[in-house]
Order: C-alpha cells, then structure tokens, then sequence
C-alpha cells in the first residue's frame, strides 16, 4: 500500500494565478520549480524517517545484551522513499511495491507504535512519524521561494 499525502500551502492560488499568465511557458516554468523542490523534499523525508535499529543497538535492549537475529537492515524506509517531480505537482511518496511497503502507512501514521526503536531515536529528534507530510510543510517557505523565483525568470524573459 502506497502512502500519499496531500500537503495545502498557504499562498499557493496566487503562485497558481501568476504561473497562468505565462501561457505557453507555464508548463516548462512550473517543470523547473518542481525539479528544485523534488530534493530538498526528498532529502528532508529521508531525514525525518524513523529507522530500525542495527544489530548492535537492538542487542542493548536485549536482556544479556546478545541478539541471535540476523536479519538487520536498517534503512529500509528511507531508501524506499522516492520523489516525482512533474508539471502537475511534486510526488512524495513509498510505493507500493517497495522494501518499506508493507510498514511505511504503519509508521508514517505512528498507528499503534507507542515508542520509537533505538535506530529512530539515535537518529535524532527529527525522526518520527508524518515524514512525509513534514518533509513539505517544514520546506514551505523553500518551496514558496524558488516558485516565485522561477516565475521571475519567466516573466523576464518573455519581457525580454
């Protein structure tokens, strides 16, 4: 199961209204913003992503502090987050048929999670649930900025 989030930015009809008046070039001018916002998204769900904990750090909760487990990977969910940037939109999202698949919903949304691993917490305090939805709203002015950036390129250059 795919996660995909909606994110409203505040201010976006009226980037909307302005990339209208391009005409023609809206399209490739709207292409450019997305291509620049599509890794500063990405790189911030990457880091905002809970992650499991490596053999070691799983065998210090362990009672003995040994762990017969060897199936560590930590990182799944990070490495299965993925970014599209096209005209319409940017797509920030965990496909479906991803290593991350069958837990990102679980774990984006915290459902039934009541405390995070040692993985997650030695990651940092940016590391918990709505990654994804975070990821954007904490770039909005970001995002904000290289639109009306592109914009005034444009609009130079038809101008020009």
């Amino acid at each position: 199961m795919a996660i995909d989030v909606g994110v409203k930015i505040e201010g976006m009809e009226q980037i909307e209204a302005k990339l209208s008046k391009l005409g023609s070039k809206m399209d490739k001018t709207a292409l450019k913003a997305h291509k620049r916002i599509e890794p500063i998204v990405g790189r911030s769900a990457r880091d905002y992503a809970p992650i499991s904990p490596k053999k070691g750090q799983h065998a210090r909760t362990l009672k003995g502090g040994k762990s017969t487990r060897t199936d560590f990977n930590p990182g799944g969910l990070v490495r299965s987050i993925k970014v599209e940037a096209t005209v319409g939109f940017v797509h920030l999202f965990v496909p479906s048929d991803s290593e991350a698949a069958s837990y990102a919903k679980k774990v984006h949304e915290k459902d039934g999670i009541t405390n995070w691993g040692p993985g997650t917490i030695a990651k940092g305090s940016q590391a918990r649930e709505k990654f994804l939805t975070r990821a954007i709203k904490d770039n909005e002015g970001n995002i904000k900025t290289i639109y009306n950036s592109e914009i005034t390129k444009a609009v130079g250059a038809l101008n020009g």
